[in-house]
């Protein structure tokens, strides 16, 4: 008979295993017997790990065989991993990354462990912490670990701004977004915001305004610039004059005329100012006078409006001197006669005239006369009669004269003979004989006669003219 040593187990000492000693087999026979290992590796070999059976065998002189058997195990040793400290890196110039390389160990396992990660060494890590887990596997078992990877982004963004201009609306405001000034700002890892430190402009910021755009990115850096924002107002005031205006003169210098002031509004502020005319409340002149205003606002847009003041003359109402009746002058058939018509309601002062001026020269008889005023605003007419009496006699001349009666004891004159130049000063109309015939009767001196004068606007008769008839 033989008889093993137990089952051994044991620990592997490296990844060859671990030297195990055991108890040789012993045999017993009713003759004798000698052990041989017929299987298995001797004691105080290294045996790999696992497990290793040992094979006995005992014969006999007589051939009788009897065998046994054991095993050796060798048991592998778990593995236990360490991990790196927890690693923190800055991104990459202008990624928002880090490429990260990194190594667990692991030396105790056996057989030797093979290491594995959740996120593989050299890999791109976004910024960020990212938990990597490193696992350390052998036949014997599985350890792990794990550590962080933190990618810090440092990079400030980069911020870029333009310049603009913007025009104030109607209601004299403006506004700008951050977005309008940005000019394409970038950060490596991305803009998380914009921000403009003004945004809304109003009257008061005509002109060259600086603003701050402040650009943050996704993890919080911020980097700023700066843009000039020109407001500008192209809006022009509004400008309303008042209706045109129509009175009548109240003098030769026309009419006081108050007026209303112009209306006039902007989207910022305006000024107005008369460029033509005359101030309300000033005396305006006959005619039509032209008011201009003009507003202009701060930024110089300027509007203009124009009214009319019209003063209008009063028409002449003239007045004529009553029916004139006048005498002829001395010696002469007319008269030079004067006279005057008024006017004193026109506007402006009327100038009068005459068909027939004063101070004209009017012969004997009835003239109608026209008297005319007229001014800027109309003319008006009115008539008188001029009337020139002849109450002057006309100058009766005789002469004597000595007459001859003819063959039938007959003569005869006519008043042409008597007259010696009588005159008048309307002219003679006719001159008549009281007697023109004489016969022997009337022979002798002394006979009376008379001579009559009709001159042309009157009639006188001159007695006692004499005629001495002759035989």
């Amino acid at each position: 008979a033989i008889a093993c040593p137990a089952n051994i187990t044991e620990l592997a000492t490296s990844s060859a295993g671990a030297i195990v000693n055991y108890t040789a087999p012993t045999a017993t026979d009713n003759c004798s017997a000698t052990p041989q290992q017929t299987a298995g590796l001797a004691s105080g070999a290294t045996f790999p790990i696992g497990q290793t059976t040992n094979t006995f065998s005992a014969t006999d002189p007589a051939g009788n065989t009897s065998t046994c058997s054991f095993t050796v195990t060798v048991s592998g040793v778990a593995p236990s991993i360490t991990c790196p400290s927890d690693i923190a890196v800055n991104a990459a110039t202008g990624q928002c990354s880090a490429v990260v390389t990194f190594a667990a160990t692991e030396t105790t396992g056996i057989p030797a462990s093979t290491i594995s990660y959740s996120v593989a060494s050299g890999s791109t890590f976004n910024v960020g912490t990212t938990t990597v887990t490193a696992t350390a596997t052998n036949a014997v078992g599985t350890d792990q670990c794990s550590f962080t990877v933190t990618v810090s982004d440092a990079e400030a963004p980069v911020a870029l701004c333009q310049d603009l201009t913007v025009q104030l609306d109607a209601n004299g405001q403006a506004s700008l977004s951050a977005n309008d000034v940005d000019t394409g700002s970038s950060d490596n890892c991305g803009i998380g915001s914009l921000a403009l430190n003004q945004t809304a402009f109003g009257c008061g910021d005509l002109g060259t305004n600086q603003v701050t755009l402040t650009v943050t990115d996704v993890n919080g850096h911020t980097s700023i610039c700066t843009a000039q924002v020109t407001v500008a107002d192209a809006t022009a005031p509004t400008l309303t004059c008042p209706t045109n205006i129509t009175v009548v003169a109240t003098s030769d210098a026309g009419a006081v005329v108050s007026y209303a002031t112009p209306v006039y509004t902007d989207n910022c502020s305006a000024t107005l100012q008369q460029t033509a005319g005359l101030a309300s409340g000033a005396t305006f002149p006959l005619g039509t006078t032209t008011n201009t205003f003009e507003a202009t606002d701060p930024s110089g847009n300027t509007t203009s409006c124009s009214s009319t003041v019209t003063v209008e003359g009063v028409p002449p109402a003239i007045v004529c001197p009553a029916d004139i009746s006048v005498g002829t002058d001395l010696g002469q058939c007319s008269a030079a006669v004067t006279y005057a018509a008024t006017e004193t309601t026109g506007i402006p002062a009327s100038t009068i005239t005459y068909d027939i001026a004063p101070g004209s020269t009017f012969s004997v008889g009835t003239v109608t006369v026209t008297a005319t005023a007229t001014n800027s605003a109309g003319t008006d007419q009115c008539s008188f009669t001029v009337t020139v009496s002849d109450d002057e006699a006309p100058v009766a001349l005789c002469q004597d004269l000595t007459v001859q009666l003819d063959a039938n004891g007959q003569a005869s004159l006519s008043a042409n003979d008597v007259d010696a130049g009588s005159s008048d000063n309307c002219g003679i109309s006719s001159m008549s004989l009281d007697q023109t015939s004489f016969d022997c009767d009337d022979v002798g001196g002394g006979n009376a006669w008379a001579l009559e004068f009709d001159g042309v606007n009157d009639y006188v008769t001159v007695p006692n003219g004499t005629a001495n008839m002759v035989g």
